[in-house]
């Protein structure tokens, strides 16, 4: 049986907990941490806030005067720019596609945590992301504009029919409950609408035009034709009067912003002491071992979030299980005095101290 001390090394876990405690607190609101310089996608679902990133993350903190801490602000950037892409994709997107994306937010002065002016769009067949200003956006462009001078619209009074697909949700007495059907709803919508804005700077206005041909199947596109073709329109005639970047396949997104919690936490400091607790739990070879990891580790392990806590107490639980299986199994004497001194002298459920939903109980 190898020394209990030497198997745990009690002296080496403590190290490393408070190893993990400094370099946390080593970061200031404007210095990222070794912890987000290290992010793991997989875990964290956070990329690493590498050089390259750095000084976009610090001029966005700068421009839009954020008070959330470097490490916050780009966890928070990486929750919004991935709602879409499952973690284990994350490490696949183009670092390029990114620097893009950060760039049109500060060239276009957007907040990329507020959730109803710019979004990133995944091509999942191409393996691209791509940012997309929201129609919300556009107006934030245009109101922030010194040289904004109005806008007008154009209806054209000819109007043209157009068939367009409506869900509706009906009452299926036989199954009782409500069923959705699409049904087939004929439109009269304007055959163009044009939009002008107008430049302090320019003597001639930018125009964008939207026309039957452009209305979606989907989402707003059915119920409310004549409103999305002026939002196309102005959203064209916006590109060409401001010369914005971004990316336009789908003119108008309709996708909808989801706001981040700009005070959003992290776990990796956490879940990175979970990891030493339990790479020295697998350590333990008997229950003996457990209840000095216990005893020693007691105050960490309470301070774990009930998540990581749930998952060392079930482990150790299994592993308590294990070690009286096995002692069950070699009652017998097996000529090694040590071992049987060992597991006699541990208390008889060392797991009895953190089992069930009263884990580790604090003092």
């Amino acid at each position: 049986m190898e020394n209990t001390a030497d198997a745990l090394d009690l002296e080496q876990l403590n190290s490393k907990i408070s190893t993990i405690r400094s370099n946390m607190a080593k970061a200031s609101n404007d210095t990222p941490s070794e912890a987000i310089k290290f992010a793991d996608p997989d875990k964290d679902g956070c990329l690493p806030l590498t050089p390259r990133f750095a000084p976009y993350v610090e001029q966005i903190k700068k421009q839009f005067n954020k008070k959330i801490s470097i490490d916050d602000l780009w966890f928070a950037m990486n929750q919004k720019m991935f709602r879409d892409i499952k973690r284990n994709q994350i490490k696949a997107i183009s670092h390029s596609d990114i620097i893009s994306y950060l760039e049109v937010c500060l060239s276009n002065n957007l907040d990329p945590l507020c959730g109803d002016t710019i979004a990133t769009y995944y091509d999942s067949k191409n393996n691209v992301l791509k940012a997309q200003i929201l129609l919300q956006g556009y107006y934030v462009i245009y109101a922030n504009h010194t040289n904004s001078d109005g806008f007008e619209f154009t209806i054209s009074d000819n109007l043209i029919k157009k068939d367009v697909q409506i869900v509706r949700w009906e009452f299926n007495q036989q199954l009782g409950r409500n069923e959705k059907k699409t049904i087939t709803v004929t439109k009269e919508v304007p055959a163009r609408v044009e939009c002008r804005i107008y430049r302090k700077d320019t003597s001639h206005p930018a125009v964008g035009y939207a026309f039957p041909s452009d209305i979606g199947t989907t989402g707003a596109w059915t119920e409310h034709p004549e409103q999305m073709m002026c939002n196309r329109a102005f959203t064209r005639a916006m590109r060409v009067a401001y010369s914005i970047r971004g990316d336009f396949e789908d003119d108008v997104p309709e996708i909808t912003g989801s706001p981040i919690n700009p005070a959003m936490q992290m776990n990796i400091e956490h879940q990175k002491i979970y990891d030493v607790l339990n790479e020295a739990l697998d350590k333990c070879h008997c229950t003996h071992d457990m209840k000095i990891l216990i005893d020693s580790a007691r105050a960490e392990i309470n301070h774990l979030p009930d998540e990581f806590r749930a998952r060392f107490v079930k482990k150790a639980n299994e592993m308590n299980e294990l070690f009286k299986q096995h002692s069950a199994d070699n009652s017998a004497p097996t000529g090694n005095d040590a071992v049987q001194k060992t597991v006699n002298a541990a208390p008889a459920d060392a797991a009895n101290d953190y089992s069930g939903e009263q884990t580790v109980q604090t003092a």
